[in-house]
């Protein structure tokens, strides 16, 4: 193993292949920018490593706390005109993600081997790199990672979400990992009933359960009055969808004793 320090870029080569790695830096200058576009341009194969944050405005979703702070930013524009075959870099540790710079060349955020906070979801895993053919993949570890389910039912729909939860407690079988499924919405069906079917889609995983029985919201006054209202408008096309919006509010308000019957 060795280290890239040497400023202001530092580079390896390996046959006909090189690979550039940029110490830190706060952003990458006009200098900087130059120094790497020279040095690919003297190589067949080429490799540049970054710690960087890619695409400022890019969606933060799924990125975790590193995305508020923005490490020496830098653009695809910009990469795709260096003209690397593949940029490799870090920073972001949630998710792995690949983006193309056009021409064949590639920007890899790996993410991270290991889970190291609840935001880092999902199955960890490795960019592997054939220097000879250019060719990567993305390789899973069998490493302890976090992960998390949201299912939202509805009257009606129950058996939905518990096959959701069926099939994505069946991707994490036989994993090192510390995950939960979330269960909330509405149901007409008995309590016992749906926790058991649950229970048993879950398969062994801890379930938060925040089903409320749709029959505890009928009962009052206002939620019968905007029914009858709803079922005679023939102007609305998702009634369902409205209906559960204000199962929920009526809900809200029942639980902070706003509510009389």
């Amino acid at each position: 193993m060795r280290l890239l320090i040497d400023r202001p870029i530092h580079t390896e080569e390996y046959d006909d292949t090189v690979i550039t790695g940029v110490p830190f830096q706060e952003s990458l200058e006009d200098d900087i920018l130059t120094s790497l576009e020279q040095t690919r341009q003297q190589h067949k194969r080429s490799i540049l490593l970054l710690h960087c944050t890619l695409d400022v405005g890019l969606s933060s979703d799924g990125f975790g706390d590193e995305w508020q702070k923005q490490y020496m930013p830098v653009s695809s524009a910009v990469l795709s005109g260096l003209g690397y075959d593949f940029v490799l870099a870090g920073h972001f540790h949630s998710n792995a993600y690949e983006r193309s710079l056009g021409k064949g060349h590639k920007f890899v955020y790996p993410g991270s081997p290991v889970s190291l906070t609840k935001k880092e979801r999902g199955p960890r895993s490795v960019y592997l790199l054939n220097t000879e053919s250019l060719k990567g993949e993305f390789v899973q570890l069998p490493t302890f990672y976090y992960d998390e389910l949201n299912v939202v039912i509805s009257p009606g729909l129950e058996a939905e979400g518990v096959t959701r939860i069926q099939r994505w407690a069946g991707l994490h079988r036989g994993h090192n990992f510390e995950v939960r499924i979330t269960l909330s919405g509405f149901t007409d069906m008995r309590e016992p009933d749906l926790r058991r079917k649950v229970a048993e889609a879950a398969n062994g995983i801890p379930v938060e359960y925040q089903v409320l029985g749709i029959e505890n919201i009928q009962q009052y006054s206002v939620y019968q009055r905007f029914k009858q209202l709803l079922e005679n408008d023939q102007t609305i096309e998702d009634k369902t969808e409205i209906d559960l919006m204000v199962l929920k509010v009526i809900s809200r308000l029942a639980e902070r004793g706003d509510l009389d019957l």
